[in-house]
């Protein structure tokens, strides 16, 4: 799997001078203090920060080894991962006892040619997230998934990754809500529902 994220494009329409200026002014609402920089343009240099990713990893170690409560939820809570609530549901007998298979028979539009990635490399995440997190699909809306999961990230570090693997496959879940991928890493610490929303 780390191998194909590897060629997944790191950032979006963010230069790396305002994924900074965003991740400062994220850093300062939250907790009130941010990290001395002297000078932007050498501290991107001196810290080998190039993209959005080393920018939010950056950040997400910074706070957790200067304020306190770093894991706490934002003030918005679990917004991000929590606002759709389907008006009608159908139940669906899949040709599978595996639920990690599903988007090999119902198109998800993040692996349908759109998105980043096709329907196997979906199917295999899925199931590393099932061995790793207990995690099964209990909804499929075309766009969105929705996940329980058994077991959250034990880590910090762990609950980046899996955010960053999230954000990777389903932007739209982080950034249509304007979040980043610290405060979902902070999040994924403290649900055992997921939500993935990739849309046109």
């Amino acid at each position: 799997m780390g191998r194909y994220f590897d060629s997944f494009p790191l950032d979006y329409s963010l230069s790396i001078e305002d994924a900074l200026e965003i991740a400062l002014d994220s850093t300062q609402r939250q907790f009130g203090k941010i990290p001395f920089i002297e000078d932007r343009l050498s501290f991107l240099l001196n810290e080998s920060l190039s993209t959005y990713y080393d920018i939010e990893r950056w950040f997400f170690e910074w706070e957790i080894n200067h304020c306190e409560d770093s894991l706490a939820l934002p003030e918005y809570g679990l917004a991000h991962i929590k606002w759709f609530e389907p008006t009608s549901e159908t139940l669906l007998l899949m040709p599978s006892l595996r639920g990690w298979e599903t988007p090999a028979y119902i198109n998800w539009f993040a692996a349908g040619g759109a998105g980043r990635c096709n329907s196997q490399f979906i199917v295999a995440l899925l199931d590393e997230w099932h061995s790793k997190y207990g995690a099964e699909l209990v909804g499929h809306y075309g766009t969105m998934l929705h996940f329980v999961v058994d077991r959250r990230p034990s880590t910090p570090n762990e609950a980046f990754h899996l955010a960053w693997q999230h954000n990777m496959v389903a932007p739209c879940t982080t950034i249509l809500q304007g979040v980043s991928i610290r405060d979902h890493a902070r999040a994924l610490l403290h649900t055992n529902k997921w939500f993935l929303h990739e849309r046109p």
